[in-house]
């Protein structure tokens, strides 16, 4: 038993130990387990801090990688010379002419920490009108100067010649402190340096004065700049300034700082900055505190270490980035200023040219035009005058091509070529026509108006001129080639000589024929629409064979591209007759359009208005590269009223405004000079005659029916009509009367009530119940009446079914019937053909027939023959038809101004109804 317990007591015993050592082994698993847990855990942050890293340093990278790229961008669209090392090549190169004030100049590099290092990325500023304070610690002031005087000297260097003046100002160094900046020749530098206090002070008295007189007197509002007008060519020669003030704050005294922070204050859209070094170990005066300077600029702080701080940066960046300082501009900048931009700046280069001081050196109309016309229109790089010439000449160009695209001086160009031009021929020599196919007004001002004489030698101006008026006058040239061509083989018969050309009809005859020149821009406008096929044939007719009658072309576009690829053969044989062709500020590709030769480069200087003239069809050798000249819109009045004064009596002239109607001023003095009184009706679609007129004599039909189912339109033309004939001064007395049968409140009706209160009381004003009476209203006794017989289909009055004195309608037979053979002439308007129909037949006597917004078979019915086309929007179809002539398209009247025609003889007064 005591075996038996004993074997059961070992039994238990192995049988603990066994627990125990199951008991263990647990525990070290689970140990074991727990730590691999933990691991895990830390592996897990770990690889989530390395991937946060990693982006961080991504994001980093590619923000400064973004900010590199945006800043070399800026840096390569504008001059190198603002951001060049000091021993680059750029500066003992060839001079490259800046065509802009620069956007930024470089100023020094930034060093910013990141966990790879430092990052280096460029510090660079505005150049132009954004001042810069630098502060330094004792020591580091030559450190401090280095880093403005290199941003001056690439801020000068970046900008054109003559765009840029620098005030110097050293009280502490005379000069030491501002380095070759102190040697800085006239103009660029506006004196010398100023170290006294009272030249400090004049000085800077000067520059607010000058601010002040820019912004009252100069600048246009908060959005005009002077650097934006750099950038616009239109500064006229007045530069931006830079007041560099160094070595502050010795000789500074409160009137001198309070000027300073005026300046950095209010200089900025005047072009003018600050840049100015102050140490700030030195005390202030009282009075002065620094923040009153930085408020308004950039400030950076150069420390003895000779890094500086980016104070007006947020505080967390500063602890992270710091500025080096570099050199100081050397020798190889003196000399570039000196040698390089100081005489073009004295040269001007970029001031602009004024054609004014050409025309002052020649008299007027002195000149003909047997073999040539010609006219100057800039300057060449040497200075000499650039003239351009159109002729048959040997040697001279046939016709001329002007390209340019938007702000190249395209438009100053023409102005100044149309004055030139007029200045040096006489009317009698030189016939003008000119079209501006855009949408806009630049040859408004070739419009005549009473108070606003236009030039003598135009014959056409189309102000947004559209494609069918610009046939119309490609097709006037056509007709007037044919008729000098006959002329030209009349004269040789009749003269037993050859007559082949212009200058031998002259030597033959002794007579004179002006030369002709069409100027058109953006001519390839006319080439579209309906019209395109008959506007080519008639522009290739005119560039093959009209110069030997004096007729020229002068074609003008923003770009040859926008000619397309159709008709071709057409386009190169206009082309190739343009032997003149002008580029302005064209790029590579547009120049390889214009001159028809590879061109790799740039061949003006990109300013606006320079360009390249070559008179020999594009050839290499004949390249001219000159800048335009400019005359200001107030001289160009001044030159066409002493011009119209000379000529003393005014020549015939079409005006075209698109469809927007013929305005009464544009073809009041054809009308002034009719002998017997006329009913006029608008004007042409093309040149002559400048105004579409019946005369009115007693006869059967003699009257006139206008279909027009535009109110304003159709009240505008027969309001101007009757107002035409206050005009027509030399023609007898002629009585107006007014069928008024419009609503009241009609907002068209305006220029009728116009019209009538300015005859005040010279015109008959009869309403619907007095219509029947119209036989005993007017006074036949007259030569000539007009009744106008307004808002029919609004009254809705018609023909009488039968014989009825007291209907309204009893007088439309009168009318139609009775009244033109007494010399009165109805003037009716309805809104549609087909109203004709209500008005009985005794309506299709009248014979003069306007009609418009009707298809073309409609329209045949109502004239007697139908049209080619149906007229556009805003035009009329016209036609007498007791002639056997064909439709006239005409442009009718506008709403007329009666303040413009003020009849000079009397006008009897009638009695109202």
């Amino acid at each position: 038993m005591g075996q038996t317990v004993a074997d059961r007591l070992a039994a238990a015993l192995e049988a603990v130990e066994l627990r125990r050592l199951e008991l263990g082994a647990a525990a070290e698993t689970a140990a074991t387990t727990a730590d691999r847990q933990q691991n895990a855990e830390a592996t897990g942050v770990a690889d989530q801090l390395r991937t946060a890293r990693a982006r961080a340093r991504g994001q980093l990278s590619a923000a400064l990688d973004g900010t590199r790229n945006a800043i070399g961008e800026l840096f390569r669209s504008g001059s190198p010379y603002g951001w060049s090392a000091w021993d680059s090549p750029v500066w003992s190169a060839e001079y490259r002419e800046p065509i802009s004030p620069p956007h930024l100049v470089a100023v020094t590099s930034l060093h910013m920490a990141s966990p790879e290092g430092a990052e280096v990325v460029p510090l660079a500023l505005p150049a132009v009108g954004t001042s810069l304070v630098i502060t330094h610690d004792a020591g580091a002031a030559a450190a401090a100067h280095a880093l403005a005087q290199s941003f001056v000297v690439r801020a000068v260097a970046a900008s054109q010649p003559g765009a840029m003046r620098v005030h110097l100002i050293d009280a502490a160094g005379f000069g030491q402190n501002l380095g070759m900046l102190s040697r800085l020749p006239e103009p660029l530098a506006s004196g010398g340096v100023r170290a006294v206090a009272d030249e400090i002070s004049a000085d800077l008295r000067g520059v607010l004065d000058h601010i002040q007189e820019l912004s009252t007197k100069v600048l246009l509002g908060g959005s005009d700049t002077l650097v934006d007008r750099w950038r616009r060519g239109t500064a006229n020669g007045v530069p931006c300034s830079i007041v560099f003030a160094g070595g502050l704050p010795i000789g500074l005294k409160n009137e001198s700082f309070e000027q300073l922070c005026a300046v950095a204050r209010a200089g900025q859209r005047c072009g003018v900055a600050v840049v100015a070094v102050l140490d700030t170990s030195r005390p202030l005066s009282h009075g002065i505190k620094l923040s009153d300077l930085t408020e308004h600029s950039h400030h950076l702080h150069v420390g003895g270490d000779g890094f500086a701080t980016w104070e007006t940066t947020p505080t967390e960046l500063q602890k992270y980035v710091k500025a080096s300082c570099p050199d100081a501009p050397g020798h190889a900048q003196h000399r570039f200023f000196a040698d390089v931009l100081a005489p073009a700046a004295r040269q001007g280069a970029n001031r602009p040219v004024r054609l004014r001081y050409f025309l002052q050196q020649e008299k007027p109309w002195l000149t003909n035009t047997k073999e040539k016309l010609s006219a100057v229109i800039g300057r060449r790089g040497d200075g000499s005058p650039q003239e351009v010439e159109l002729g048959d000449a040997e040697g001279v160009p046939i016709h001329g091509l002007i390209v340019g695209p938007t702000g190249s001086g395209k438009t100053t160009l023409l102005h100044s070529l149309v004055h030139s031009l007029a200045h040096r021929h006489s009317p009698e020599e030189l016939e003008l026509h000119l079209l501006d196919m855009k949408a806009g007004v630049e040859f408004a001002e070739y419009a005549p108006r009473p108070d606003r004489p236009t030039l003598p030698h135009i014959r056409t101006v189309g102000i947004e001129a559209d494609q069918h008026f610009a046939l119309g006058v490609l097709r006037y040239l056509v007709q007037l080639d044919e008729q000098r061509r006959e002329l030209f083989k009349q004269t040789a018969d009749r003269y037993r000589e050859p007559v082949p050309n212009l200058a031998s009809y002259r030597r033959v005859t002794g007579d004179t024929l002006p030369r002709v020149l069409l100027i058109a821009d953006e001519f390839q406008l006319m080439m579209e629409g309906e019209t395109e096929a008959q506007a080519w044939e008639a522009l290739e007719t005119l560039a093959k064979q009209a110069r030997s009658q004096g007729i020229h072309l002068l074609l003008a576009t923003q770009s040859l591209a926008s000619l397309g690829t159709l008709r071709g053969s057409q386009v190169t044989s206009v082309f190739n007759q343009l032997h003149l062709r002008v580029a302005l500020r064209c790029p590579p590709d547009e120049l390889t359009r214009v001159l028809g030769r590879m061109v790799q480069g740039r061949l003006d200087n990109n300013r606006r208005g320079s360009g390249v003239l070559n008179p020999a069809r594009g050839d290499r050798d004949h390249d001219e590269v000159f800048q335009t000249a400019i005359l200001e819109a107030d001289e160009r009045a001044n030159l066409r009223h002493h011009l119209a004064e000379r000529a003393k009596r005014p020549g015939q002239i079409r005006v075209s405004r698109g469809t927007g109607g013929v305005e009464l001023a544009d073809v009041a003095d054809a009308i002034r000079q009719s002998t017997e009184p006329t009913l006029y009706v608008g004007a042409p679609v093309g040149v002559t005659p400048s105004v579409v007129g019946v005369p009115l004599s007693a006869g059967a039909g003699r009257g006139l029916l206008l279909s027009a189912r535009d109110e304003r339109l159709a009240i505008a033309q027969i309001c101007s009509s009757l107002l035409a004939f206050a005009l027509q001064e030399d023609v007898g007395e002629v009585g107006l009367t007014i069928v008024d049968l419009l609503p009241e409140n009609l907002p068209a009706r305006g220029p009728l009530d116009d019209v009538i209160a300015y005859y005040d009381g010279a015109i008959r004003h009869v309403g619907q119940s007095r219509m029947n009476e119209l036989s005993t209203l007017v006074d036949t006794s007259l030569d000539t009446n007009v009744v106008a017989v307004v808002g029919l289909h609004h009254a809705g009055v018609t023909a009488p079914i039968r014989p009825d004195p007291e209907h309204p309608g009893s007088a439309l037979d009168w009318l139609f019937t009775v009244a033109p053979t007494k010399g009165v002439h109805p003037l009716i308007w309805v809104d549609e053909p087909e109203r004709l129909k209500s008005l009985g037949k005794e309506s299709s006597r009248l014979q003069l027939r306007c009609v418009s917004g009707v298809d073309q078979f409609t329209a045949g019915s109502y004239l007697g023959t139908k049209p080619p086309f149906v007229a556009p929007a805003g035009r009329l179809w016209f036609r007498d038809m007791r002639d056997e002539g064909a439709p006239v398209l005409v442009d009718p009247f506008a709403r007329p101004s009666p303040e413009i025609v003020v009849p000079s003889r009397p006008v009897r007064e009638v009695g109202a109804s």
